[in-house]
């Protein structure tokens, strides 16, 4: 077992470094900084982050309120989907965001 969720990482690892994913802080998403460490987004469906950082995003993200159904764990990540009106607000707070400091350039 300890070798499929090693292998679900590494793979995932690889997808989430690709050029569709972008890496933010929690701030970039309009939340606590004690949230989390860093989160993979793709700016549209989905906020990825580390399964050990899941505790943090519950309590001071407030995403404790997302159901199950839209947030899914593989091997070391927990992946939340913007159909959870939470999810969806902190996305649309990074695109924002994002916004801003293309206009600023």
């Amino acid at each position: 077992m300890y070798n499929l969720l090693n292998e679900i990482d590494q793979k995932l690892a690889i997808e989430f470094s690709g050029s569709d994913y972008f890496r933010a802080e929690p701030e970039a998403f309009g939340l606590d900084a004690r949230s989390f460490g860093e989160a993979i987004t793709d700016g549209y469906d989905y906020l990825i982050i580390k399964k050990s950082d899941d505790r943090g995003l519950r309590y001071y993200g407030g995403f404790e309120y997302v159901n199950e159904s839209d947030r899914q764990e593989y091997g070391n990540y927990v992946i939340y989907s913007s159909a959870a009106t939470r999810v969806y607000d902190a996305l649309e707070a990074y695109r924002e965001i994002v916004a801003e400091g293309m206009e600023a350039a």
